[in-house]
């Protein structure tokens, strides 16, 4: 399999490209190398040899600092152009990514269309899916209750779009959905069901 090594900063660039927010962007990145399907490996800057990581053990830290943890480092003299004569340098090997999986992992992504509204009737479509979101709202509620604070809720709904969708709205524009939204969320909090369903009408299974 051909592979193109470059930084995860690059990588990361990448997927923004394919129009993702550089917050999912990196998340999604971190969750390819952890699973594997992006593969990373540590390459030694002296002389380019490299080592496949073992996603089991990239973590988060080790993703964001770039360096082999307890590998033997290399120590490199070069001209010091500040104050002249040499200074020290320690190489570490550096994690790099195949490129050509990050862009598989685009596509894959960007291809996806469950996380994207229906078109409305007019034949245009919505730009966010604003039903799944309510859902989740409602959902919300019924596991964890209302917070206490729209903002709360907001800074969850932003965090929850990052991560379905290509495109995720702003967030003062989920701001303005939830103060919408809130009055009737705060009913949805406080009711109790005086429904009397039929058993024919009862879900389940």
């Amino acid at each position: 399999m051909s592979e193109v090594l470059g930084s995860t900063t690059e990588a990361v660039r990448r997927l923004e490209a394919r129009g993702i927010a550089p917050r999912r962007a990196r998340r999604l990145l971190v969750e390819g190398l952890k699973s594997g399907e992006v593969a990373a490996f540590f390459v030694r800057p002296f002389d380019h040899k490299r080592k496949r990581a073992d996603p089991g053990k990239l973590t988060d830290e080790l993703i964001d600092v770039g360096d082999e943890p307890s590998a033997s480092v290399a120590l490199m003299l070069e001209p010091d152009t500040i104050g002249g004569g040499t200074s020290m340098v320690i190489l570490r090997p550096q994690l790099e990514v195949n490129l050509l999986d990050v862009d598989r992992l685009a596509e894959r992504l960007c291809g996806r269309t469950t996380d994207e509204t229906p078109k409305n009737r007019g034949g245009r479509p919505a730009a966010h899916n604003w039903d799944a979101a309510l859902a989740q709202a409602v959902t919300r509620i019924w596991q964890y209750d209302l917070p206490k604070h729209r903002d709360d809720l907001s800074g969850e709904l932003l965090d929850w779009f990052e991560r379905t969708s290509p495109k995720p709205p702003e967030r003062r524009t989920i701001e303005k959905k939830v103060a919408g939204w809130w009055a009737l969320l705060q009913l949805i909090a406080a009711a109790h069901c005086e429904l009397r369903p039929s058993d024919s009408s009862r879900g389940g299974t």
